[in-house]
C-alpha cells in the first residue's frame, strides 16, 4: 500500500484564482498538486474528509510527483530517486540515508509552504495515510513541526502513522 498526502483547507475565491500559477511552479520541481474534483485516482481521499468533516466548504489538495501520480511516496521517501547503494553506501550505516530523508522531506517543505503562501488559506489541514483510515490522530502544528513529525517516522519505518496536521499559523 502507498500513502497518500492530501488535505483540506478554506480558500477566498480570488486566491483560489492563483492555484493555475501553483500547479505550474510546482510542476517546475516534479510535484503534482491535484485540487478538488481532480483526485479521482484515490477515491477513499472523500470518504476520509466525509468522516472527518469540519462541517463547511472547503477546498481538498492532494501532493503527488511525476514520478508517483497516485500517491505521495515518493515524496515521504527517497527510494526511487536513489539506489541501494547511494542511499547505504556503508551497508548498515543510515547516516546517508538520514541525510538523503531530510533533503526529500525539505523539498515537500518548500513546495507546502509556497502553496500556502501564494493561496493564503484561513485554516489547512493535512492528512497523511496509507489507505482508508479512521483512526487518526491529530496534531496543531506549524509546518516544520509537521515534516520533523514525519521525519522521525520514515528514518524508522516504511509504516507511517495516519495523521491529521492542523497547519499553525
Amino acid at each position: 500500500m502507498s500513502h497518500i498526502l492530501f488535505g483540506d483547507c478554506i480558500i477566498s475565491n480570488e486566491n483560489y484564482q492563483k492555484i493555475d500559477e501553483v500547479k505550474f511552479q510546482l510542476s517546475q520541481r516534479g510535484i503534482r498538486l491535484f485540487m478538488n474534483a481532480e483526485i479521482n485516482f484515490y477515491s477513499d481521499i472523500q470518504v476520509v474528509l466525509r468522516e472527518q468533516s469540519e462541517g463547511d466548504q472547503r477546498q481538498i489538495f492532494c501532493f503527488t510527483s511525476d514520478k508517483q501520480l497516485t500517491n505521495s511516496d515518493d515524496l515521504l521517501f527517497p527510494y526511487d530517486k536513489f539506489s541501494e547503494e547511494e542511499l547505504f553506501p556503508d551497508g548498515e550505516n543510515r547516516v546517508i540515508f538520514n541525510e538523503l530523508c531530510k533533503k526529500n522531506l525539505d523539498d515537500l517543505k518548500q513546495c507546502i509552504e509556497y502553496f500556502l503562501e501564494v493561496i493564503k488559506p484561513q485554516e489547512t489541514r493535512v492528512f497523511l495515510t496509507e489507505g482508508y483510515d479512521s483512526q487518526f490522530q491529530v496534531f496543531h502544528c506549524s509546518i516544520d513541526d509537521m515534516i520533523n513529525h514525519i521525519f522521525e517516522q520514515v528514518i524508522s519505518a516504511y509504516y507511517l502513522d495516519s495523521v491529521i496536521y492542523n497547519i499553525e499559523k
